[in-house]
């Protein structure tokens, strides 16, 4: 099927990566956006985009209040930054920094939460 306003601008094939036309790929189906209609908000979301945002942001939230327990009551860091310190102060304080050393391993997370979601 081809991209034509005919058939609202969906098509199964592959996304459009021409300059000036973004693709919304939403797993079946890819609709050609222009930036205009970027612009002006026609762009339509997915059923459960709200829900999604709504989601991420009571989480961050959540464990921003959590963050704020842990300091107001000095009860030291969060289990995942004590995870993280330990790890890097027994195997890699020897040759890395801990931003270094802290940017890969979110980067392994990233990737496994990746993998995981695919499948």
């Amino acid at each position: 099927m081809k991209i034509s306003p005919a058939n609202g601008g969906f098509s199964r094939e592959k996304p459009l990566t021409s300059p000036g036309v973004l693709c919304y790929n939403a797993g079946r189906v890819c609709r050609a956006v222009n930036a205009e209609s970027l612009v002006k908000g026609d762009m339509k979301l997915p059923d459960h985009f709200r829900k999604r945002v709504g989601m991420t942001t009571i989480g961050v939230t959540l464990c921003a209040i959590a963050v704020g327990f842990f300091k107001c009551s000095s009860f030291g860091v969060d289990p995942f930054q004590s995870f993280a310190q330990g790890v890097w102060g027994r195997f890699f304080e020897s040759f890395a920094s801990y931003g270094v050393y802290y940017m890969v391993l979110s980067g392994l997370m990233l990737a496994l939460d990746l993998l995981i979601a695919r499948s």
